[in-house]
């Protein structure tokens, strides 16, 4: 009964011996498959980079339209500020046309109260 046993069992192992190249064949094809998984898994993180990359460079074009703009803004302000002195200047003028008229007042004040003693 073991002989039986053990004659099926080394016939098995022939059968498993034959199997072999198939099983190296087939271990082949796995490693390729990873490789081929590894290959697709870069191509994605490539693709992604290449989208994140496009992305900046659309954010970044936005923004030089965005920048330029406040370029204009601040071309504006400059035109503010450089009028602004002119205004302060008309305006100290103006100050010292008051300051004028007031002490030509006080004058006048002066005189009258002088006269009417």
């Amino acid at each position: 009964m073991r002989l039986i046993y053990y004659q099926d069992l080394i016939q098995n192992l022939y059968y498993l011996q034959d199997f072999i190249p198939n099983l190296e064949c087939t271990q082949e094809i796995i490693q390729d498959q990873i490789h081929q998984n590894h290959i697709n898994r870069i191509q994605g993180h490539i693709q992604s980079l290449v989208f994140h990359i496009k992305h900046q460079i659309n954010i970044f074009t936005r923004n030089q339209d965005l920048i330029q703009n406040p370029i204009f803004h601040i071309k504006q302000l400059v035109n503010i500020f450089t009028r602004t002195p002119v205004h302060i200047q008309n305006q100290t003028l103006h100050s010292k046309q008051l300051v004028n008229i007031f002490t030509r007042i006080q004058v006048l004040i002066q005189n009258l109260v002088l006269h009417s003693k």
